[in-house]
């Protein structure tokens, strides 16, 4: 990522109070909570000028890290997909031992900044591989996701079992978003 111009910070998780997504918990009093480190994007986290993202309508996503541009970068970056204003980053290591997602909602400290999740970074890169003879420095132009769980099926898609065959109906464009 640093020889593209991408920060990325592996020690940092995404919780957003406003994208936060409904989960279901052990209480019996209140069985859904809202977790605010799976998020559901909508329309106004997109840019709706790039290809990749324009007609998307919603994604959703699962423990997304942040990506931003380097200083000196020789790249271009633009943000395809953002958090909302009302999101912080969070220490992996404690959202992974936080039992409780009103926990996590209660660490989120709103900074007003809208985090990068998806960007196209276009432009002169150099290389990660100077020593490699036959990867050598030149123009990229790629999208860059912080986040793996896009292709969870559980995420975007529901198979159903009709007539002996599986048939996939997706409830969000996570697929849309990788096809593109």
């Amino acid at each position: 990522f640093q020889a593209w111009g991408i920060g990325y910070n592996t020690q940092k998780v995404v919780g957003d109070r406003s994208l936060a997504q409904h989960v279901q918990v052990g209480d019996p009093r209140n069985p859904v909570a809202l977790y605010p480190v799976w998020i559901h994007l909508t329309p106004e986290n997109f840019d709706t000028k790039d290809p990749v993202t324009a007609n998307l309508q919603s994604l959703n996503l699962a423990s997304v890290g942040a990506l931003h541009a380097l200083k000196g970068a020789t790249t271009t970056f633009a943000p395809l997909a953002t958090t909302s204003a009302q999101s912080s980053l969070l220490d992996a290591a404690a959202v992974r031992m936080t039992q409780r997602p009103q926990d996590l909602m209660d660490q989120i400290q709103p900074t007003g900044e809208k985090f990068v999740i998806a960007a196209r970074v276009s432009g002169e890169a150099k290389t990660a591989f100077p020593a490699t003879a036959h990867v050598k420095s030149g123009k990229i132009n790629v999208v860059v996701m912080a986040d793996s769980d896009i292709f969870d099926d559980r995420f975007w898609v529901r198979v159903q079992n009709v007539l002996g065959k599986k048939i996939a109906a997706p409830f969000a464009d996570n697929g849309a978003f990788v096809m593109n």
